[in-house]
């Protein structure tokens, strides 16, 4: 278009595609051509997550482009994020459990998933593959509800980062790793608060094939009673 012409608008860069432009990056033009939009109210033109309506992910950020935005407009969050950089929700799988009857997940085999503040009641498993599940602002509890393990690990890599994991019962027969139950695989436990799990053997965690290794948690109240496992010095078996 020519520059200056009669029908002239004002347009906006939209590099991330979101549709909605950025206010700083205007250019004048009689039509848009692709790139460019009429609305200049995106807050984040490089994360096609960020504009105003969006739904609040579990990353920390104000998603919505909202003004006064606070953490806690994330509690209750879980979403996973894949190794492309694509987001989805899985709120809703990881709240329907209830004190009593957690609820199953299954694990992806990539990517991370990423826990805002709140208790969920989950039976988590992990069979193949590579992932994280990670506390985004470090209140976010797993807890088994009084029943089974809260993570059982049978193949793959699973990092636990930053999270409470409580309320276990063991799975198997003994019932073994309140907390944590590695039979295959391995599990990194990093900064992570493991308490108040119980089982036959292992209260707060069980390795009975592949391996474990715990980076700087916080063990309180777990049991086991028949346990053969060795004990920590406040009295938390292993």
């Amino acid at each position: 278009d020519e520059a200056g012409a009669v029908d002239e608008t004002a347009f906006f860069v939209d590099a991330d595609a979101d549709g909605f432009g950025d206010p700083a990056v205007a250019m004048s033009a009689c039509s848009p051509s692709p790139g460019l939009v009429a609305d200049d109210s995106d807050c984040d033109d490089s994360d096609d997550g960020v504009y105003p309506g969006a739904p609040e992910r579990c990353d920390g950020v104000a998603n919505d482009c909202s003004t006064g935005w606070d953490p806690s407009y994330e509690d209750g969050e879980v979403w996973h994020e894949d190794t492309d950089g694509v987001w989805s929700s899985w709120t809703d799988a990881w709240s329907a459990g209830t004190d009593g009857a957690a609820v199953a997940i299954a694990l992806p085999e990539s990517g991370t998933v990423w826990v805002c503040d709140g208790t969920f009641f989950v039976q988590v498993s992990m069979t193949a593959g590579s992932v994280e599940v990670a506390a985004v602002q470090g209140g976010a509890t797993l807890s088994g509800g009084g029943e089974g393990s809260v993570v059982t690990v049978s193949g793959g890599e699973l990092v636990l980062a930053g999270l409470t994991i409580e309320g276990g019962a063991g799975s198997g027969i003994p019932a073994r790793g309140g907390g944590v139950r590695v039979t295959g695989g391995s599990v990194t436990v990093d900064g992570c608060v493991v308490r108040d799990n119980v089982a036959v053997h292992g209260g707060g965690r069980a390795v009975t094939a592949g391996s474990a290794i715990v980076v700087g948690p916080a063990l309180a109240g777990n049991s086991a009673p028949n346990t053969i496992r060795r004990l920590d010095g406040a009295g938390n078996v292993f």
